[in-house]
C-alpha cells in the first residue's frame, strides 16, 4: 500500500467500494431552486453538478445503472475532432438504452457518478445502437479523468484486494 498509512484497511475499502453509475431521467416538472425552496416532487431529489455544483431535478429511480455499462473509455468525436468520453452498453444494457431513449425522446438524461450529476443531455432521437458519448468542452485531460471515473464505477472498473500489506517509511 502507501508507505506510512496506519489504517490499510480504510484505504482497501476506498479503493474497491462500488460506485454508483446512475442513468436517471431529469425531473422537468419544476425548477431545481423551486423545487428545494417550496415543495420537492414525489420520487425526484436534487443532486449538483460534480464540476460547477449546478442543481438539477432528477427522478429517484434510475433508469440504468453502471451494471449495464461494458466499456468507458476516452475518444475524439469524428465529426468535431473534439475530445469525448465514449461508452458502450452490455447486451442487456443496450436493449433498455434504446427503451429509455424511444420512450423519453426530448428530454433531459443525466449521468451521474455516486450523487454527483456528470452531465445532462436531450436525447435527440432514440439510440439504437448500444453505445454513447459525452462530450462537452472538455480537454484530453478532463475526458481521461471523466472516462477513469466511470470506469471505476463499471464492474470492469472495479477493484479488489488480493494482497494487503503495511509498508513501514523508511529512514535512508
Amino acid at each position: 500500500m502507501t508507505p506510512g498509512v496506519a489504517d490499510p484497511d480504510r484505504v482497501a475499502a476506498l479503493l474497491t467500494r462500488k460506485r454508483q453509475l446512475p442513468f436517471r431521467l431529469v425531473d422537468i416538472s419544476i425548477t431545481p431552486e423551486l423545487a428545494l425552496r417550496d415543495a420537492m416532487p414525489a420520487g425526484s431529489e436534487v443532486l449538483y453538478g460534480f464540476e460547477d455544483k449546478t442543481p438539477y431535478l432528477l427522478l429517484k429511480e434510475a433508469a440504468m445503472g453502471g451494471d449495464d455499462v461494458s466499456y468507458v473509455g476516452p475518444g475524439l468525436d469524428s465529426a468535431t475532432r473534439q475530445p469525448i468520453a465514449s461508452f458502450r452498453f452490455t447486451g442487456r444494457g443496450a436493449r433498455r438504452f434504446a427503451h429509455v431513449t424511444q420512450d423519453n425522446v426530448g428530454k433531459p438524461l443525466a449521468i451521474a457518478l455516486d450523487d454527483a450529476v456528470l452531465s445532462v443531455s436531450v436525447i435527440r432521437e432514440p439510440i439504437l445502437g448500444g453505445s454513447g458519448q459525452i462530450s462537452g468542452n472538455f480537454t484530453l485531460e478532463d475526458v481521461n479523468s471523466l472516462a477513469m471515473q466511470l470506469r471505476s464505477a463499471t464492474p470492469a472498473g472495479r477493484l479488489s484486494v488480493v494482497e494487503q500489506q503495511v509498508v513501514e517509511p523508511g529512514g535512508k
